[in-house]
């Protein structure tokens, strides 16, 4: 059982139907098991086919270790086509109500999904 506080901000504006932006920072104060997490990010959607995003989750605690990530999302009708450069911590993601673990790693990484 690890005991800790944990702050959320998010903010979203649309400048108008073509552009959208969205930023979140997140922090976890815990001087258990790791320590503290900051966890910050960026978003530009543009005429709602292209996403690009830029992320940082850094730990204050024993490692001192940046997880950075950057990336772009593409969209149409449906396919998506996603590429990002970072690097990932271990752990479970959770995405669309589904959960799965995913290993550490560093590089680049391409996505491709299409919904019949």
């Amino acid at each position: 059982m690890v005991k800790s506080n944990i702050g959320i901000v998010e903010l979203k504006y649309t400048a108008n139907k073509n552009v959208a932006m969205r930023g979140e920072v997140q922090y976890l104060y815990t001087q258990q098991d790791q320590g503290s997490w900051g966890y910050i990010m960026y978003e530009l959607a543009l005429y709602k086919s292209l996403m690009l995003e830029i992320s940082d989750l850094y730990n204050f605690g024993e490692t001192k270790i940046h997880y950075y990530k950057v990336g772009a999302t593409y969209n149409y009708k449906s396919h998506r086509l996603q590429l990002a450069y970072g690097k990932t911590r271990a752990g479970y993601n959770c995405s669309g109500g589904v959960c799965r673990y995913v290993p550490a790693s560093k590089g680049l990484s391409i996505s491709y999904n299409v919904n019949f």
